[in-house]
């Protein structure tokens, strides 16, 4: 908690985006009285000295919201403005844990790993939406996965848990925020090389990735027990929860890529996932209709951590990949 002069982790500015506003995320009462401009109309969402920012087209829809490509007119670039469906909702929440996420992870190592937020608006409808910087060259991790030769498919899967239990542990432990919503969906992932060494509380790994992971929608997030973003979760979920987000993930991927891993990986999984065999087995036959009962068991109020620590799932992937010594 932020007191007096003392900035703790959950401190953000929205000074970027040429709103003088600033605060604590783990005492939420403050970003109520943010002001914000407003768009002038559905084709122009931000007019302001400098700061131009126009609709383009609505690329893709959601459960929750609309995703459109969008143009900043001084700077020649694109954009993609995230925006509710149901007028009157707010969006602030959400681009204030995203800007705070990102600034986080550059500041501790991970760099453009989260799409940075570049301005905050009210839409003509009462609906606040933003618009976030275009990820170059990156596709959502699913759509990348489908696509994979099965002899691409192993390495793109360990480098991407690696990468996950450094990121999510940082999360967890810097900022007690869990995403709530890991899944090969809501990660983007694009290629370049990347020689980084990963921490992940006392263990240590140096290595060089040939791939990057990038959050996206944050619209399931909270941020210790002062922020939950979603309804879907109880109010008395504890966050942040040890392990949710991890075990998100690895079930997720599990569920639709099962038949791919190899056996060694597919038994490392189930032992991360489900050791008594039963939730694994209902995932292999019926698909769909599992995913809701991930979200249940992660999300049960009275589970305060996930057996799927990302300590646990790093030591574990190394050890069997010969990654250590």
């Amino acid at each position: 908690m932020c007191l007096q002069d003392h900035r703790c982790c959950a401190f953000v500015s929205l000074s970027s985006m040429g709103i003088p506003a600033q605060g604590c995320l783990y005492d939420r009462a403050w970003v109520r009285s943010i002001e914000l401009p407003v768009s002038p109309s559905t084709t122009c969402f931000l007019s302001l000295p400098h700061r131009t920012i126009l609709f383009c087209q609505t690329i893709a829809q959601g459960s929750f919201g609309f995703i459109d490509r969008a143009h900043h007119t001084e700077e020649e670039k694109d954009l993609y403005v995230k925006r509710p469906i149901r007028p009157g909702t707010t969006l602030l929440y959400e681009a204030c844990v995203q800007h705070l996420v990102c600034e986080l992870l550059t500041r501790y190592g991970w760099p453009h790993r989260v799409p940075a937020v570049r301005a905050i608006f009210r839409l003509p409808n009462q609906s606040v939406a933003f618009a976030m910087e275009e990820m170059e060259h990156a596709v959502t991790l699913q759509t990348y996965l489908d696509g994979l030769p099965d002899h691409e498919f192993v390495l793109v899967v360990q480098e991407c848990i690696l990468q996950l239990c450094g990121m999510l542990w940082l999360l967890h432990h810097s900022l007690g925020m869990d995403h709530r919503d890991v899944k090969p969906s809501n990660l983007l992932i694009r290629q370049g090389i990347d020689h980084r060494v990963i921490q992940v509380e006392h263990e240590l790994l140096e290595y060089t990735f040939h791939y990057s992971l990038i959050f996206i929608d944050f619209g399931f997030s909270c941020v210790g027990t002062g922020l939950s973003l979603s309804s879907v979760y109880p109010p008395n979920d504890p966050c942040p929860k040890e392990g949710r987000d991890m075990y998100l993930f690895l079930a997720f991927l599990y569920n639709d890529y099962h038949a791919r891993l190899p056996p060694r990986l597919r038994a490392l999984f189930e032992s991360w996932i489900d050791p008594a065999g039963s939730m694994c087995r209902l995932m292999r036959q019926d698909r769909e209709n599992s995913k809701q009962w991930i979200y249940f068991i992660t999300g049960d109020e009275r589970l305060q951590r996930v057996e799927c620590s990302p300590l646990r799932v790093f030591q574990e992937l190394c050890a069997l990949c010969g990654l250590k010594e």
